[in-house]
């Protein structure tokens, strides 16, 4: 099959300026193939542009910059749409969705099919930040994960959160969130993917962790891999739900109960007034203490949204989270 290796693009864009995507695209097959390429916006259904590389062999990889002039405005859906090209036609076909906006403030990363946000910054540390969703104990349980960005009743948008990731950004840490719906579970292992990516290929040093509600069930959980002592250098949950409702059999749903597994450096942000979290984080804590690793528990103000609420001492959410992260307590 053909696999995409490398897809960087600016997230934002101007109306009417130049546009570049980064690309590099390997033949899987074991005999030579010719490969397509097509970029569609996906409102219209317009083809915005197309490339095929002839006569590439076995196992090959080929980078290519792809130029356009965007003329849209507001978001703009589009998909690459590729594979093995015989007689003009595409076969084995394979697409990759991601979105860009009108701004000035972001580029996209895609890796292993996944897209990603990523706010940029000059240093070599990141966090990956997972935000609200929900789960399902029906067929295969799963965590969903909603993207910051998506116009439709799953949103996990608000300008708190959105301020919250650009004041990490300008305190000098990339920033990755996912860019439509991720799901996770206890078998799930696109999050170790990505971190094992970021620091082996893309040479980050450090790669810390924030979860929020559904996101923080999934950080929850992650973090009590073995992986996790040697690859996730720290990491924040706030709001997360850590133990579900009878019915939902996947054990990330009650990682509250093996918090001893714990592998790294760990801030519980737990709302006080959130029945959805706050006895189950004090659970996760007391467990976790046996692990040997550093955790702390800061109590919140008020409900759920830790974005717009202070703690019980009157701090701010970044403050907690660059505490974590800038800590070199393990």
């Amino acid at each position: 099959m053909i696999e995409i290796l490398k897809l960087n693009y600016p997230y934002a864009y101007k109306p009417r300026q130049r546009w570049s995507m980064e690309l590099q695209i390997k033949n899987g097959y074991d005999e030579t193939v010719d490969i397509g390429l097509f970029l569609v916006n996906r409102e219209t259904d317009q083809q915005m542009g197309s490339l095929t590389f002839k006569g590439v062999a076995p196992g090959e990889s080929k980078p290519s910059i792809w130029t356009s002039i965007i003329e849209w405005e507001s978001e703009v859906p589009l998909a690459l749409i590729y594979g093995k090209l015989e007689n003009d036609e595409l076969v084995d076909i394979k697409e990759v969705d991601f979105t860009v906006r009108e701004g000035s403030f972001t580029t996209g990363l895609v890796y292993e099919g996944l897209p990603w946000w990523a706010w940029t910054s000059s240093s070599y540390e990141c966090i990956i930040a997972l935000f609200g969703g929900g789960g399902t104990a029906e067929n295969h349980p799963y965590v969903w994960i909603n993207p910051l960005y998506r116009d439709d009743w799953q949103k996990a948008y608000s300008a708190e959160k959105e301020r919250f990731i650009i004041n990490l950004q300008r305190s000098g840490f990339h920033i990755f969130s996912n860019q439509r719906v991720f799901m996770y579970n206890s078998t799930s292992s696109w999050l170790e993917s990505f971190i094992r990516h970021l620091k082996e290929d893309l040479g980050f040093e450090k790669v810390h962790l924030f979860g929020f509600s559904a996101g923080g069930t999934a950080v929850a959980y992650e973090v009590q891999k073995p992986y996790a002592s040697e690859l996730i250098d720290s990491a924040v949950i706030a709001s997360a739900i850590v133990d579900w409702p009878p019915g939902y059999a996947d054990p990330v749903f009650y990682s509250s109960k093996t918090a001893q597994n714990l592998q790294t450096r760990l801030y519980i942000i737990a709302p006080v007034e959130d029945e959805l979290s706050y006895d189950w984080l004090l659970e996760y804590y007391k467990n976790a203490e046996q692990s040997g690793k550093y955790i702390k528990l800061v109590e919140w103000t008020d409900g759920h949204d830790v974005f717009k609420n202070p703690s019980l001492d009157g701090r701010h959410l970044l403050e907690v989270a660059l505490e974590c992260y800038r800590s070199e307590s393990q």
